[in-house]
This record gives structure tokens, C-alpha cells and sequence, in this order.
């Protein structure tokens, strides 16, 4: 299995705070974003990195801006 760098990690924790937040349930939420349940799992894991298209989907879902999602997640530059 692929290690993801905290980010990853950390937006996956995000995800699945809002979720409980909104009282849902993994498939409720990807019913919600058009994404399957699995995706759902894997993402809150930090066990997939998420394209644009579900960073969007995923938003809409909550009601709520991209930059909403992905705030206080901040990337490490690049070593040279």
C-alpha cells in the first residue's frame, strides 16, 4: 500500500469530521458527491489522493468552498 504524505492525511481526517458532522454515513456522503462508499473510506484513511474533480464533488456535497475543505492543510515545499 502507497504511503500518502500527511496532507493526505490530514484532508482525509477533514472529510470524515464534516461527514459526522452532517450526520452521514460513508455511502450517504458518496451517494451525495457521486462517489462510491469505498472512495469515501479511502480518502478519511489518507489512503488515496483526491483529484480535483472529487476535491469539487466533495464540497458540493457539504455546501461549502474547495479552499473550505482543504483549509489549515498546508504542503511542504519541494526539497531541492
Amino acid at each position: 500500500m502507497k504511503k500518502y504524505p500527511a496532507q493526505i492525511r490530514k484532508f482525509g481526517k477533514r472529510i470524515k469530521s464534516l461527514r459526522e458532522e452532517n450526520d452521514l454515513t460513508q455511502k450517504e456522503l458518496g451517494v451525495k458527491a457521486g462517489l462510491t462508499s469505498r472512495t469515501i473510506q479511502r480518502i478519511e484513511a489518507g489512503d488515496f489522493a483526491s483529484t480535483l474533480h472529487i476535491l469539487i464533488a466533495l464540497a458540493k456535497a457539504f455546501s461549502v468552498s474547495t479552499g473550505e475543505l482543504i483549509k489549515e492543510i498546508t504542503v511542504e515545499p519541494a526539497k531541492k
